[in-house]
């Protein structure tokens, strides 16, 4: 197996090959959730998160842009997600607005490192900024897991609380979260383009 940075190991069918970072790019696509996607999304969602949604939430995704998948055109199987919803809140001046909420991004382990979570997250992030009217875009994720806080502050988000015991509903250990915030350039006074 080859040892350079730039080649990765991954299943394609059921065997596995080591394959160029520009290979991989071609052989994943990004698009919108379908119908047809539920089964592999729940499957995904266990594998990354533990549990699975029920349908209802899956089918909720179906009827906007706020919501992608990676798939993989050699299986044709569903390698990635980001999926996000808005929100409505007050501000301190009491005027109702819009903030976007990124509910769930994750990676199949195996495809991870190649660029594909940062796109998915790129993705969302400009439809919510550039094809809505939200403020900003928030995220949770646990305090302990260093390797998402340190992406997400790559991508720009900011920690701005810590909340105690945030995953309870699903975690009986109860892990302590972050709530990261992504505000448009725009809105704090710097020109940037998310490439």
């Amino acid at each position: 197996m080859s040892t350079n940075k730039d080649n990765k190991s991954v299943p394609i069918n059921t065997q596995t090959v080591t394959v160029s970072v520009e290979d991989i790019k071609k052989i994943i696509k990004i698009r919108r959730i379908e119908e047809g996607d539920f089964e592999d999304l729940r499957n995904l969602d266990i594998e990354l998160f533990g549990w699975g949604p029920r349908t209802n939430y899956y089918r909720s995704l179906l009827d906007s842009n706020l919501s992608c998948v990676a798939v993989s055109t050699k299986t044709n199987k569903i390698v990635g997600e980001c999926t996000s919803r808005l929100e409505m809140y007050q501000d301190w001046k009491g005027n109702y607005k819009l903030k976007g909420y990124i509910m769930r991004l994750g990676v199949k382990k195996e495809y991870r490192h190649l660029g594909i979570g940062y796109n998915l997250l790129k993705k969302i992030v400009n439809t919510l900024l550039y094809q809505t009217t939200v403020s900003y875009v928030y995220l949770n994720t646990q305090a302990n897991n260093t390797r998402a806080v340190t992406f997400y502050n790559r991508f720009g988000f900011a920690i701005v609380e810590m909340k105690k015991n945030m995953y309870k509903r699903t975690q009986p250990e109860a892990p302590d979260g972050y709530e990261l915030v992504y505000y448009p350039a725009e809105q704090i006074g710097i020109k940037l383009s998310i490439n």
